[in-house]
């Protein structure tokens, strides 16, 4: 037999697209704590922690991938 789940938990999204000093994590429009990996291009992690936002000004410019609530995005730094 098929279970089917559906969750009232608003998904927690990450802003802005192209990051200069700082991401945020909300849900719902309100701040979130969330775990998080951020990763170079090379698969190397360069951040990894908890909380509602990572300080970003010390990562060089490039692409990027975080890991968050159960997902992988693809982030640049500019």
């Amino acid at each position: 037999k098929e279970v089917k789940f559906t969750s009232n938990v608003p998904v927690v999204e990450k802003n802005p697209v192209k990051v200069k000093d700082v991401i945020n994590f909300t849900s719902g429009g309100k701040a979130v704590e969330t775990k998080y990996e951020i990763y170079d291009a090379y698969g190397n992690i360069v951040k990894k922690g908890v909380g509602t936002s990572v300080p970003c000004g010390n990562l060089l410019k490039g692409a990027y991938y975080i890991n968050f609530d159960n997902k992988t995005e693809k982030f640049f730094k500019g």
